[in-house]
């Protein structure tokens, strides 16, 4: 079982979909005001794996020394109805994770 933490993006009701995982959200430890940085820095201490849909995050931060994984859902929108269909590659990613890894799970083209 990880302890996962979802970014502010992602739909708390997600986590249903993620059956055998701790599963918190970053609105409920009240670090919604925190910044990329330093949201991983904190979540590192606590949390196995990030999830999140924020495209530019794998970009933008720098993971050396980190031991969260982090998990990017790229998904034409971050409603329900776009992520409940990502949740067996979400849970495949999870079982080959390694710390410190950052992997995209993409939704599969319409058509």
């Amino acid at each position: 079982m990880s302890r996962i933490l979802f970014d502010e993006n992602v739909p708390r009701k997600f986590r249903s979909h993620l059956i055998g995982h701790s599963i918190a959200t970053v609105q409920e430890l009240g670090w919604s005001s925190l910044r990329n940085g330093e949201l991983l820095r904190q979540a590192n201490e606590q949390f196995d794996v990030l999830v999140t849909v924020d495209k530019n995050l794998r970009y933008q931060q720098n993971f050396t020394g980190l031991s969260i994984a982090v998990i990017t859902i790229l998904v034409r929108f971050n409603k329900l109805p776009f992520l409940i269909p990502m949740a067996p590659r979400i849970l495949a990613a999870l079982r080959t994770l390694t710390p410190g890894q950052v992997v995209c799970v993409i939704e599969e083209p319409a058509g």
